[in-house]
This record gives C-alpha cells, sequence and structure tokens, in this order.
C-alpha cells in the first residue's frame, strides 16, 4: 500500500503560495470519484431522533461557483500550516469581525489519518457501513484519537456515535450514513482563482456573524481550531479539514 508521508508535501512561498485554494467541485464530479449514484434508502426517519451527535446547525461548505473562465489556475500546497497562513491572510484581507481561526497541529494530525484510510484503500467513496468498519479498526482511528488529544481535544473512545458526531466539524470528507449511505471524499483540491474566492465566501457566510444580543454569554468573537491536509487518491487532488471550536485551555500544539 502507498503512503501518504508528510515529507512529501510540496513547500510554496511567496506570489504562488497566494494563489492557493482548498476547494471546488463542479457538479458533475461532486463525490470526487465519478462513480455512480447511490440510490436513496428512502428513510423517512428524522436523524436527530437515533443520533444524539445529529445536528442541524453544523453542514458542511457547499459546492463552489462556476469557475471564472479568466481564472488562471493554482498551484497544489501540501503543507497544512502554509494553507492555514493563506486562509488567515485573506479572511484578515476581509477584515472579518466575529471569528478568528488558528492552526491546530493536533487536528491536522487527525485529519492525515483520516485521509490515509481513503489513500490506502486507493478509493474516494466507500458504503458507509464499510467505512466505519474500517474506520474504527487499526492505526486510522488510533492516529484520529491521538491528534484529537494533541490538539487538546480530550474525547471518549471507541464508538462510531462519536465518529458520526465528529463529522458534523469535518470539512472534505463525508459521513452519510441517513440518506445515501456513502463515506466520501467531496472536496477536490481547487483548480482556479475564483474557486478559491467561493470558499472564502463560504466561511465567511458560515462562520462571520453578529453575536446574539439575547444571549448575555454570547462571544464577540467565536474562536476556531482548523487542521487541513492533502492528499492524491486514483489521480485526483483532495482536501479536508477539521474546523473545531477552540477548548478553553488547549494544549500547546507547537
Amino acid at each position: 500500500m502507498k503512503r501518504y508521508d508528510r515529507r512529501t508535501f510540496l513547500k510554496l512561498s511567496g506570489a504562488s503560495a497566494v494563489m492557493l485554494a482548498l476547494a471546488g467541485c463542479e457538479d458533475k464530479c461532486f463525490g470526487g470519484s465519478g462513480a455512480p449514484d447511490v440510490p436513496d434508502s428512502g428513510s423517512s426517519v428524522d436523524p436527530s431522533t437515533y443520533d444524539p451527535f445529529h445536528s442541524e446547525e453544523i453542514t458542511t461548505l457547499g459546492p463552489p461557483l462556476p469557475e471564472a473562465p479568466d481564472s488562471p489556475p493554482i498551484p497544489v500546497i501540501r503543507d497544512g500550516r502554509k494553507i492555514f497562513e493563506i486562509i488567515n491572510a485573506e479572511l484578515t484581507r476581509r477584515k472579518v469581525q466575529y471569528f478568528k481561526m488558528q492552526y491546530n497541529a493536533g487536528l491536522e494530525h487527525s485529519i492525515q489519518s483520516e485521509m490515509q484510510m481513503f489513500v490506502d484503500y486507493d478509493t474516494p467513496s466507500f458504503s458507509a457501513k464499510e467505512g466505519l468498519e474500517a474506520r474504527m479498526n487499526g492505526d486510522y482511528v488510533d492516529g484520529m484519537w491521538a491528534g484529537f488529544d494533541e490538539g487538546g481535544y480530550e474525547w471518549g473512545r471507541g464508538s462510531t456515535a462519536f465518529i458520526r458526531g465528529i463529522h458534523h466539524y469535518c470539512y472534505g470528507i463525508q459521513l452519510d450514513d441517513y440518506k445515501e449511505k456513502r463515506y466520501y471524499l467531496d472536496r477536490p483540491y481547487p483548480a482556479n482563482q475564483a474557486q478559491f474566492k467561493a470558499l472564502m465566501d463560504e466561511l465567511e457566510g458560515k462562520f462571520n456573524y453578529a453575536p446574539d444580543p439575547n444571549m448575555l454569554d454570547s462571544p464577540e468573537v467565536r474562536k476556531y481550531d482548523i487542521g487541513i491536509t492533502v492528499a492524491d487518491v486514483q489521480g485526483k487532488t483532495y482536501w479536508a479539514a477539521y474546523i473545531m471550536r477552540t477548548p478553553e485551555n488547549p494544549d500547546d500544539d507547537e
């Protein structure tokens, strides 16, 4: 099996780094695999009735805007910290007021472990049951929990319910255990600046909202940790990330 090694990451800097984009997929390649659609299970049961971790408030980022004809291509950057720096610089340029993101090495290590399964099996899509069974065994799940511990997220282990709950904070790797019943990569690495702009528009729209005046303890600035990784599967480059609320007393990840 081929390995996903951080030492193989391409390091870029300067003007080329500014060209980074993280996500994008045209409708025809949704899911990243080119595989046929999985039939709807027909279930009418609300997931929240049997999954205590189900949340309507945390959802994946949507697909990007269509490619602009004059949008130049961008390079692939594989260093999670460098990707974060570019995102953060763009958020600063946009003068976002109500949220702040910071790089978390533990979350990067955790999402790398998650991505590693797709790399090892060389597939961008599993059935949900098959994927969860593989996910709960061996190095994949051990590496994921070790990354969470390193990042200051000290949770319990050994339950698929935790895996389902965690995926409300995961971008690029989707677990649909209710309708399509797939566990899959859904964020091919972007091809151009227009797709990067679309991603940043989504991030700003999703996280940069004013505090609730009816809640006395509503923070003026919400803080999030982010860990990002990039990998190749079946000749396509994908990105994935965990974006999670910063713990009150996070461990030092340096």
